[in-house]
C-alpha cells in the first residue's frame, strides 16, 4: 500500500489521561500501514500526543454549559487522519466549546507547550466549532519534511468543511 490520497482513519475514546496512549499507538499503526514516511509518523504521534492530552484536560471539570455531550459525567472524544495530496490531516474532536489558545511558557513551567509544538511540527493548523453545537475540532496539516504544505489547495474553509462533515462524537450523531 502506497501512501497517498484517499485513506482515512478515525478513533472514538473515554476522556481519560490512559486513552493518550492509546491514541499514539493507533496513529502510529494506522500510518505505518499506510506506508507512511517515518519522519511523517513520528510528527503525527507528536502532534496527536499533545492535542488529545489537550481534549482530555480540558474535559476534566468542565462545567455544563461548555460540554456539549449528552453523557452525563462521562466525555468523549475522537481522532481523525486523513490523507491528503502526500501530507495528513490530523484532527482531534471533543465536546468543549473553548477555543484552543496558544500559551506563551517559560523553560521553568510544567505545561502550555503543546500547541506551540504543534505548531512547529505542522503546516499549518486552526479549529472550528462542530455543526448544532456539538463541540469543536482541533486539527493539524502535516507535510513530509522539505515538501511544505502539500494541501495548499485545500483552503481553510474546504478543509473545515471536509472535517466538520465527517465529526461529531457518537453522542451528538445520535442525539
Amino acid at each position: 500500500m502506497a501512501f497517498g490520497r484517499g485513506y482515512r482513519s478515525r478513533l472514538e475514546l473515554d476522556s481519560q489521561p490512559t486513552s493518550v496512549r492509546w491514541v499514539r499507538a493507533h496513529t502510529e499503526d494506522v500510518l505505518r500501514g499506510w506506508s507512511a514516511p517515518d519522519a511523517l509518523v513520528e510528527d503525527a504521534v507528536l502532534v496527536v500526543s499533545e492535542l488529545a492530552t489537550n481534549a482530555v484536560q480540558h474535559a476534566a471539570g468542565v462545567p455544563a454549559e461548555a460540554c456539549t455531550g449528552q453523557r452525563g459525567t462521562e466525555s468523549r472524544f475522537a481522532v481523525g487522519l486523513w490523507t491528503a495530496n502526500s501530507g495528513l490531516i490530523v484532527a482531534v474532536y471533543d465536546e468543549v466549546r473553548r477555543p484552543p489558545v496558544q500559551q506563551k511558557s517559560s523553560l521553568e513551567s510544567d505545561g502550555g507547550r503543546g500547541l506551540a509544538l504543534v505548531d512547529a511540527l505542522s503546516a499549518r493548523w486552526g479549529y472550528a466549532y462542530l455543526p448544532q453545537g456539538y463541540g469543536k475540532l482541533v486539527y493539524a496539516v502535516l507535510s513530509p519534511p522539505g515538501q511544505g504544505d502539500t494541501t495548499v489547495a485545500l483552503t481553510e474553509p474546504a478543509l473545515q468543511r471536509l472535517l466538520t462533515a465527517d465529526a461529531g462524537l457518537s453522542a451528538a450523531v445520535s442525539a
